[in-house]
């Protein structure tokens, strides 16, 4: 035995069962295939087990102080690597998931097993305050899904506002619809944090495929989205009525045609009505308020013209 004063018991055995067993430990942890999803936590599970008595052995029964401080060292490199990995794979936002599903798909009858698969598909990922989530003309619009947790997230255009979303609503569900994978096409609205975010995110070809084999889950997904893009219309058709710039008969009834196509499901075919509409708003003029009532006077006298003819 190594006793720190560089003596041994005379006859020890070298080949006690805890060298056996730690040996027997990193056979396990090496043969193990990866079928599940926290193989890696379970083979450096595995390790801290065979070092730990690898160590003991070599303080207790072996001779060799260089093989006791390697096993130490490997000992504690897999224990710091344990406590990353907990930390890393710890689920965030049970909390705000729970309530996702309270407020959007209970009410569609969606079972909870379903809704499980589909967050396991996804990847919560957090944004501070002042983070884009998008950058307009530069983020790619192609490549993902994301739900808002919690927090709440501004939705700009050239510096210009025009909504805010906020929790149990997805960030980029205009995007999903109207934007086609490999096409290149880029947000034309810039995304930011408002405050502290949480956010589910699924990869666009990894949802696709999976909602391609499970249609009940697309078509579920389909009715949200769909009433997500209307609420959506809603807040900019309201702000563009604010700013008197949605005078136009044609985009009034456009809206409205958008709004029923939307609550029928049918609303793939409206969505470059709704982008058009959209930049009408940014392109609104925000000037005093003296040209503001201008504008107004002038929009109410030609909808008097309209009623008169």
């Amino acid at each position: 035995m190594y006793n720190g004063m560089g003596t041994c018991p005379e006859g020890s055995d070298a080949q006690n069962v805890l060298f056996q067993f730690g040996q027997l430990a990193l056979v396990v942890a090496l043969i193990t295939p990866k079928i599940f999803p926290y193989h890696i936590l379970f083979l450096r599970t595995v390790f801290i087990v065979a070092f730990l008595l690898l160590f003991v052995w070599a303080a207790n029964i072996s001779c060799m102080p260089d093989y006791l401080g390697w096993n130490l060292v490997l000992f504690t490199i897999n224990c710091a690597k344990v406590v990353h990995l907990v930390y890393t794979m710890w689920p965030r936002g049970f909390q705000e998931r729970d309530g996702v599903y309270t407020v959007l798909f209970k009410p569609v009858r969606m079972p909870r097993l379903a809704f499980k698969k589909l967050c396991d598909l996804g990847t919560v990922l957090s944004l501070k305050k002042g983070e884009c989530y998008a950058v307009e003309m530069k983020t790619p619009a192609d490549e993902r899904l994301s739900l808002l947790l919690s927090g709440s997230v501004r939705v700009t255009c050239e510096d210009t506002y025009l909504h805010t979303v906020k929790a149990n609503e997805f960030l980029d569900a205009p995007e999903w619809e109207s934007c086609k994978p490999g096409w290149g096409d880029t947000f034309q609205v810039t995304l930011t944090a408002v405050e502290d975010c949480i956010y589910l995110s699924w990869p666009r070809k990894k949802l696709a495929m999976y909602l391609r084999r499970e249609t009940f889950t697309k078509a579920i997904l389909d009715i949200i989205i769909g009433k997500d893009i209307a609420r959506k219309l809603f807040a900019m058709n309201e702000y563009a009525i604010q700013l008197g710039d949605v005078t136009n008969v044609n985009d009034i009834n456009d809206i409205d045609s958008i709004h029923f196509s939307l609550a029928s499901g049918s609303h793939l075919g409206h969505l470059s009505r709704l982008h058009s509409i959209g930049n009408s708003v940014v392109s609104a003029d925000i000037g005093p308020i003296s040209e503001k009532s201008e504008v107004s006077g002038d929009s109410d006298q030609k909808t008097d013209d309209r009623k008169t003819t």
